[in-house]
């Protein structure tokens, strides 16, 4: 089973441009709630994890296999943007607001950072089970059990369908 990278369209970009607007809307409020800029950060670091993944590898098919074996780069190195861009996030809104109490003092901001090992691996982890996932589901379809040409995965596949 092959996978292909899609292409970027104008509608990524319609996106970055929107995040970006987001961004400025956000960093012009008034409150200093942890998780705002931490979901907005976390979409962030997928939009900009994705777009590379685009730009670089657009139009090029892979095994599903190979996808596999990414996935957990591909997560980590999401987990771990995130934390760099949600502490560039905070600091970004503390530099723009310059007020005498920070609306995310430093403590706040090298929190996230301390997160950044384990938000890697998690995230690695969980975009490896996505892939998992996926493959399960996309490998045993009807379209699949009629194909195989191996005798007893066919019996095997079979006795899966049917006793759905």
């Amino acid at each position: 089973m092959m996978f292909t990278i899609p292409l970027l369209t104008y509608k990524n970009r319609l996106l970055i441009i929107t995040l970006g607007i987001i961004i400025l809307v956000w960093s012009g409020l008034e409150d200093n709630q942890v998780w705002g800029v931490v979901l907005l950060g976390w979409i962030l670091a997928i939009v900009s994890v994705a777009h590379f993944m685009m730009s670089r590898f657009g139009n090029r098919a892979y095994q599903a296999t190979t996808l596999i074996k990414l996935s957990p780069l591909i997560g980590g190195s999401i987990g771990a943007s995130a934390s760099v861009i949600i502490a560039l996030l905070m600091l970004f809104k503390v530099i723009r607001h310059s007020h005498v109490f920070p609306d995310y003092p430093p403590e706040v901001i090298l929190a996230i950072l301390e997160r950044l090992p384990v938000w890697a691996l998690s995230s690695g982890l969980i975009t490896l089970g996505f892939a998992l996932i996926l493959h399960f589901v996309h490998g045993i379809t009807p379209h699949n059990l009629n194909n195989t040409d191996d005798k007893s995965q066919s019996d095997s596949l079979q006795s899966l369908q049917y006793k759905k």
